[in-house]
């Protein structure tokens, strides 16, 4: 009979720590995309590589789930994510994956830090700049899609919208400026706090 019951105690424990354990990778997991957008612009400041920067995010968010229990739950995921994804670009460098770009370790930990300290202020801008592309019709929100998606070329986009290639670098100008004045107005004001 006390054989049963300790079972059955072992049992409800088991079930708890599964139901904690899962609890646990939930808020984890809603905390990390929370910062998804902000975690993908650190490692692309760091490899100037789309494609690469997606692989090594996949390759962080494998590593941090590897290390699930090693979060400090009272405490901001973003930085530790930020080192978990900086040693994997320092991985991604060197297993020979390198653009013709290469950039020193010493400039990579400088980016590394400069961002890191940054962070804020930069999640303001990336939704500042959110809110005005959502402002944008949407022929020009296509063509900033297309443009830095780096999955055509300038002239490949050109062709496809019947333009020449000077036209388009004229209206990405005019767009890329549209946006900064729209992004410095609208943090303007949360500086100014």
């Amino acid at each position: 009979m006390a054989e049963d019951y300790w079972q059955m105690q072992n049992e409800h424990t088991e079930e708890h720590k599964l139901e904690m354990t899962r609890a646990r990778r939930e808020r984890f997991t809603r905390e990390l995309v929370s910062h998804e957008r902000q975690l993908h612009s650190y490692v692309l400041s760091l490899v100037l590589d789309w494609k690469a920067a997606e692989e090594i995010l996949q390759e962080t968010y494998l590593r941090l789930l590897e290390r699930l229990e090693e979060w400090d739950e009272s405490k901001n995921v973003f930085p530790w994510a930020c080192r978990f994804a900086y040693y994997q670009v320092l991985t991604y460098r060197n297993d020979g994956q390198r653009d013709r770009l290469r950039f020193s370790d010493s400039f990579i930990e400088s980016v590394s830090a400069a961002y890191e300290s940054k962070s804020d202020q930069l999640k303001l801008r990336l939704e500042a700049l959110e809110h005005c592309m959502e402002q944008l019709d949407p022929g020009h929100q296509q063509l900033l899609g297309d443009f830095y998606s780096g999955d055509s070329t300038v002239e490949e986009i050109a062709c496809k919208l019947e333009r020449t290639v000077s036209s388009l670098y004229q209206s990405l100008s005019r767009l890329r400026r549209s946006l900064k004045k729209c992004v410095e107005s609208a943090i303007r004001p949360m500086e100014d706090q």
